[in-house]
């Protein structure tokens, strides 16, 4: 098997040549430019190329960033921001710790975990099949606003855009309210 090759151009597109792991040649094309390729957000897919090992590449090609797959098996493009820049989200991994229990005083306030400057990441989940319960932040959890609800059978999740560092505070209207929590 040969070793992959790289072509670029002079407008900012460039092909890499990849193999799978039968040796199939494949390619990989990516712009290293941004506005003065001409495209903007979002970017429109206009048709589909289909180049194999050998064939020309022309810089009038159509070319598709495309940024995942739909349920219906349709490419989705790529977004940039205002500055034309490919925003990318840092994955953090770790251990999850288990937070889980049930509600002690039906109608009183009790917290889930405690303020937590490193929180990654928070799950609730309220396993009661027929209870609503709520949550807060910061602060006791009350029944309506302004806490949030969860009605029974949901759930509520915190990571990679936003997570609260503030303690959690949860209630139910009755005791041994059960909830699934977990935190990271």
């Amino acid at each position: 098997m040969a070793a992959p090759t790289s072509l670029k151009n002079s407008d900012s597109l460039d092909l890499d040549t990849l193999y799978d792991s039968t040796g199939t040649a494949g390619v990989k094309l990516g712009l290293t430019g941004r506005a003065a390729s001409g495209i903007t957000p979002p970017l429109d897919p206009q048709a589909v190329g289909t180049h194999s090992q050998g064939d020309t590449f022309n810089a009038t090609d159509p070319v598709v960033l495309v940024g995942g797959i739909d349920g219906s098996g349709l490419a989705q493009p790529v977004y940039l921001d205002a500055d034309g820049n490919l925003p990318v989200i840092s994955v953090s991994r770790g251990s999850i710790s288990d937070a889980s229990g049930t509600i002690a005083s039906g109608g009183v306030a009790q917290d889930i975990d405690a303020a937590s400057p490193g929180r990654k990441y928070l799950l609730i989940q309220n396993v009661d099949p027929g209870e609503d319960m709520w949550i807060d932040f910061g602060t006791d959890a009350v029944v309506g606003e302004p806490s949030f609800l969860i009605p029974a059978g949901g759930g509520f999740i915190m990571d990679a855009g936003f997570v609260s560092t503030d303690r959690v505070s949860v209630i139910a209207a009755t005791g041994g309210h059960p909830y699934t929590a977990k935190v990271a």
